[in-house]
């Protein structure tokens, strides 16, 4: 007796899910399987981008994971990019340690949610351009 019969036949005294149930519940509407991958979007869900630059630490935050920095109220951090997984900013870590003068700059992880754009790359780069724009027209 094949597995899906064994199914079958034990559906009866309700201790298994029928083959029936199997089907409604792992065959979409034409009765194929989902693509391996596929996953579900939430147009509501669209992630905003995360620039590069300064931002503002809203809340403290206490890392749990060695790949975590510890963030303070108000705090000023550089975040480089995303990373480490939905929900994670990666930052420049700069806590003063032995490491840093041998090979430059670390990063760590702080929960995206905690900060806010505080000066990013971008505005900076204007910023710098119209100040020489109106100091070569001076």
């Amino acid at each position: 007796m094949d597995a899906a019969a064994a199914l079958d036949a034990a559906s009866g005294d309700g201790a298994f899910p029928s083959r029936m149930d199997l089907d409604r519940n792992f065959l979409d509407a034409d009765g194929e399987e989902e693509e391996e991958g596929e996953e579900y979007y939430d147009a509501g869900e669209e992630e905003e981008t995360l620039y590069p630059g300064l931002y503002r630490a809203m809340y403290a935050f206490e890392p749990e994971g060695t790949a975590e920095m510890r963030l303070v109220e108000d705090q000023i951090v550089r975040v480089v990019g995303r990373g480490g997984g939905v929900g994670w900013a990666v930052v420049v870590d700069e806590r003063e340690t032995e490491e840093v003068a041998f090979s430059g700059p670390k990063h760590a992880l702080v929960p995206e949610s905690y900060l806010e754009p505080y000066k990013l790359d971008w505005e900076l780069e204007e910023q710098s351009a119209a100040d020489g724009a109106s100091s070569s027209g001076a």
